[in-house]
């Protein structure tokens, strides 16, 4: 889907709206914000692991983490001179790679005390 995404992004939001702007930042959100998706996977499976061994506190940590590092940054550059929308797409890109790396550490630190 991040192909999809990254080469057809322009058609697919053409599909709801023929406005060029419309289509322009659409697509530019598809683009960057399809990053995110291999990162999303990481968590999701990640998190689907801590419930199923019956510990969900490291996904409730993660996704704190996440909200954190997310909305204090996007709030503080969103009051900042020459704000640009596209930058909260990519800090939302960095954060969910951030909390990808993190839910994967706490789920080897999780099996490692639970294996070794």
């Amino acid at each position: 889907m991040t192909f999809v995404c990254r080469i057809a992004g322009d058609d697919m939001v053409r599909f709801f709206s023929p406005e060029p702007d419309v289509v322009e930042v659409g697509a530019d959100f598809l683009r960057i914000i399809s990053l995110n998706f291999f990162a999303m996977g990481i968590v999701w499976t990640c998190s689907s692991v801590f419930q199923g061994i019956g510990n969900t506190f490291p996904s409730l940590a993660s996704s704190a983490m996440r909200l954190i590092t997310f909305a204090l940054p996007a709030i503080w550059i969103s009051l900042q001179p020459g704000f640009e929308l596209v930058t909260i797409w990519y800090v939302s890109v960095v954060t969910v790679l951030l909390q990808a790396g993190v839910s994967t550490w706490l789920l080897d630190r999780e099996f490692a005390k639970r294996l070794g």
